[in-house]
């Protein structure tokens, strides 16, 4: 269950990384002052503070993850 989490959870991370490059070209192809500039930077900065969750999100899954594997596999070194 936690693996499945996990592999959404990058996906998550990757479509984020998408968005976030093409923001920054649309805000390339803007001219460099008005609303629509604006508007696009603003947008740009909600995507990158939403990436920083998911990659927490994520961080913290495998953490989780990589603990659980751990404490199975410790505890097997112990059953025999």
């Amino acid at each position: 269950m936690l693996e499945q989490h996990l592999r959404d959870a990058e996906e998550r991370v990757a479509r984020g990384l998408e968005h976030i490059a093409r923001q920054r070209e649309i805000i390339r192809g803007l001219d460099l002052k008005g609303p629509d500039l604006a508007a696009a930077q603003e947008l740009l900065a909600t995507l990158e503070e939403m990436q920083k969750a998911h990659e927490a999100d994520r961080d913290e899954i495998a953490r989780n993850l990589s603990a659980r594997t751990r404490a199975g596999n410790h505890g097997a070194g112990n059953a025999g």
